[in-house]
């Protein structure tokens, strides 16, 4: 059975605070968390696990798209999602639970962009991952240890402004 990553950058986040992880979404990053919530409850079925970097702005966006999902469990902290590389990224997934099917992980530019574009069979970039940018990937394999770089299949981009 293959595997399905969500990929999501945070939405955007007020400025000027000097404590960088306890920024909250601004309220366009609202709004953004709720379009790409909107869309994907119209595409997929929930993940089975939402992941996320333990930074303010990263919560508030995941539990925006969860309550969108109805998914009632709480999201995981993952403390290297906050100021992790794409390989720390990469490391955190191959430790994912092999029961879960697919996960959402909520992270930060450039290390979910980055991420993203070397998952992809192709190893292109994605394009703009804008605040609340979502890339669907699947996978080969039965377990999340097996992933590898460049065996995604991108299933599809979006990013808040896209639309439906």
């Amino acid at each position: 059975m293959a595997k399905t990553l969500f990929l999501i950058r945070h939405a955007h986040a007020t400025v000027g605070s000097a404590d960088d992880m306890s920024r909250p979404l601004s309220s366009r990053g609202r709004l953004a968390a709720q379009a790409v919530a909107q869309m994907l409850s119209s595409r997929v079925t929930a993940p089975a696990g939402i992941f996320s970097s333990p930074a303010a702005r990263a919560l508030e966006t995941g539990r925006i798209v969860a309550q969108a999902l109805g998914i009632p469990a709480g999201i995981i902290e993952i403390p290297e999602l906050y100021t992790g590389t794409e390989e720390a990224y990469f490391r955190a997934l191959q430790l994912l639970p092999d029961a879960l099917r697919s996960a959402l992980i909520i992270g930060h530019n450039p290390s979910i962009a980055g991420l993203a574009s070397r998952l992809r069979a192709s190893g292109e970039l994605l394009g703009d991952f804008e605040p609340a940018g979502t890339a669907s990937l699947q996978f080969p394999g039965e377990t999340w240890p097996e992933l590898d770089w460049g065996l995604g299949q991108c299933r599809w981009f979006l990013n808040p402004n896209d639309g439906p």
